[in-house]
């Protein structure tokens, strides 16, 4: 979707101003969104230790992580919510 079209149709719901997006946005032939449901808080991991643990590096857009025992944590706190 352009982003264009992307504000227009979820601009209500972003929780951002119209100059930041087309600031974010700005060239881009392409857009995409993340709708996020059920919002699950738990206590922050440090960035050093994720490095050190997993070699995490921030994602510019996905990463897929592995099940470990560093992320046992947060998936035994989803499951026991559901």
């Amino acid at each position: 979707m352009t982003p264009i079209k992307l504000w227009h149709k979820y601009s209500k719901i972003m929780g951002i101003t119209w100059e930041a997006y087309e600031s974010y946005f700005d060239g881009k032939s392409c857009a995409y969104g993340v709708n996020i449901a059920h919002v699950i808080n738990f206590e922050p991991i440090p960035y050093q230790q994720l490095k050190q643990d997993i070699n995490f590096i921030a994602p510019l857009g996905c990463k897929r992580w592995k099940y470990g025992k560093f992320y046992t944590r947060i998936f035994d706190k989803i499951i026991s919510i559901n």
